[in-house]
């Protein structure tokens, strides 16, 4: 596991204390958060090492110095408080503070480092003495900070930073193979390789005191903690951070998830914007202030349907921003879809079969109601609307009468909407007859029925030779050999140039002046002699003796 990842699980969990790895090969972290009662004996380890720190003239301050200074939550207030005379916290040696790479870091607090024996030793594995070993950190009386390196002869020291009294200040000592380093509140102040490798040798592990020295250091130290292995400069900042709010928005890593931006804190407004804004673990949750509403789009058909919604950062699935289906269980049914005559708002305009329809029928107003349409004044729809009908071929929706169902009537109008007016089948039309020789007698044979009379047509029609001026029903008959008035007798005994005959009955050939009959051929029995004085006796005549 990552270092810094490591002591960070410890710092996010329920509590600080709370465990985050037990212990592992590397990188093993050891944490005294020195949050114990103010009566306490001992420090409790509390990665659960079991490596507890005995109280020698220390004690547990209730301290809430460096609360009050970070303004953060992660410290519960209390903290260790040393003397400067004999005041320590220590562990027996047993090779557990030993490592050839080490990271080291504690809070560290005084009122002043000049109240301190010669240097002020905060954290000390080893000796200063003759044959100096192990590692020890410390400031001078002015709060210069220094870190010792020994390998039982020889020492190598690395200073970098100055402490202030009054003024909790964050330490970092790292040290890999012969490479140390100082960090002072996140800084890096010092790196430094040295001429030699670490060698412990049997002194316990101080805080406050180096082993057979009188070192010791007047003032607090607070969440000291160990690695077994060295952090990166970036890892230090970060583990700074974490303590103390970098971005200034009143939350510390234990409860900020991002440390370099004051916006993003517990308790922020989460908004769109694909960063956990409220540090709740959920990146653009649907309770974001700006979250947008999506419609559920069930068919699939683009449109959402209004009723059925959920909030998001971006379009969930089966979703749409759109909210004006009206019918999400139909693709066909959806704004800008075609209206048909459906009984379904297909459109979903609020309207339902309405005359745009694309199989409207078109509607024809019927004024007369006579059951005919007119052509030019018209209606779409789904259903027939009130005075209007299917048809449309009447030619004139002001009179009942009209229509092309009609008869046709001479009236100087186009009855029955043929575009003929008076035509020749009307119902009252004339039937009228050839005058071609014009005596104003017609054909019989030559027939035509109009409203109103043809050329050389007449309504006469008694005419028995049309190719004959002189021959019709109002001319006199001549003895001619032709029926000259057209009474179906050819020279008949009133023509006008009829003869008249006498009734010869005694065959003498001497006609009876008082016994005469007409005609223009002289009839069987008759003579045109009148002279005979006795008809009835033939010996008696003009020619007797």
């Amino acid at each position: 596991m990552h270092r810094l990842a490591a002591v960070f699980g410890v710092f996010l969990g329920l509590s600080i204390l709370q465990t985050a790895e037990a212990a592992f090969a590397e990188d093993q972290v050891l944490l005294y958060a020195f949050d114990d009662s103010t009566s306490a004996a001992t420090a409790v380890e509390g990665e659960g090492t079991g490596l507890d720190l005995t109280l020698s003239g220390a004690n547990i301050s209730a301290t809430e110095i460096l609360h009050t200074q970070l303004g953060n939550s992660w410290d519960s207030g209390n903290a260790l408080f040393c003397d400067g005379t004999t005041a320590t916290a220590s562990h027996a040696d047993d090779g557990s503070f030993e490592p050839s790479d080490f990271t080291i870091s504690m809070w560290v607090y005084s009122g002043s480092f000049g109240d301190c024996n010669g240097d002020c030793t905060l954290v000390s594995k080893g000796n200063n003495g003759s044959n100096p070993s192990g590692y020890w950190v410390y400031t001078s009386q002015s709060g210069a900070l220094s870190v010792d390196i020994a390998n039982g002869g020889s020492t190598a020291t690395v200073s970098g930073g100055n402490l202030t009294v009054n003024t909790w200040h964050h330490v970092v000592v790292t040290l890999k193979n012969w490479t140390v380093s100082l960090y002072l509140d996140g800084q890096h102040k010092a790196l430094s390789n040295i001429s030699h490798y670490i060698a412990y040798g049997s002194e316990d592990f101080l805080l406050c005191g180096i082993d057979s020295s009188t070192n010791y250091f007047k003032g607090f130290i607070d969440d000291f903690r160990f690695w077994y292995g060295d952090m990166s400069s970036t890892e230090v900042s970060e583990l700074y951070d974490w303590y103390t709010d970098s971005d200034g928005d009143g939350y510390n890593a234990s409860d900020d998830c991002d440390m370099d931006d004051g916006t993003i804190y517990p308790g922020a407004t989460e908004t769109c914007d694909g960063a956990d804004n409220n540090c709740d673990g959920v990146i653009d949750e649907n309770t974001a202030v700006d979250a947008l509403t999506w419609y559920a789009d069930v068919d699939a058909d683009g449109y959402g349907d209004s009723t059925s919604t959920t909030t998001a950062c971006t379009l969930p699935t089966g979703y749409v921003a759109d909210d004006t289906d009206c019918d999400d269980s139909n693709s066909s049914t959806h704004p800008g879809a075609n209206e048909y005559c459906d009984s379904i708002d297909n459109d979903c305009d609020g309207t339902t079969d309405e005359s745009d329809s694309l199989d409207a029928l078109i509607w024809y107003l019927d004024s007369d109601t006579d059951g005919y349409g007119d052509p030019g004044s018209t209606v779409d729809g789904c259903t027939q609307p009130s005075g209007y009908v299917s048809d449309n071929t009447d030619c004139n929706d002001a009179d009942a009468d009209t229509n092309p169902g009609a008869d046709e009537y001479c009236d100087g109008h186009d009855d029955d909407c043929d575009n003929i007016v008076d035509e020749n089948d009307a119902v009252d039309a004339s039937d009228w007859y050839a005058d071609t020789d014009n005596d104003g007698y017609g054909d019989p044979a030559v027939l035509q029925t109009a409203c109103v009379q043809p050329s050389n047509y007449v309504s006469d029609n008694t005419d028995c030779n049309d190719n004959a001026f002189g021959i019709n029903p109002g001319v006199d008959e001549y003895c001619d050999g032709h029926d000259d008035d057209c009474d179906g007798v050819v020279d008949e005994a009133d023509a006008l140039d009829a003869s008249t005959y006498y009734a010869d009955s005694d065959g003498d050939s001497y006609g009876d002046i008082n016994s005469t009959t007409a005609a223009c051929s002289q009839p069987s029995g008759y003579v045109s002699d009148d002279t005979d004085c006795d008809d009835t006796d033939s010996s008696i005549s003009p020619s007797g003796t």
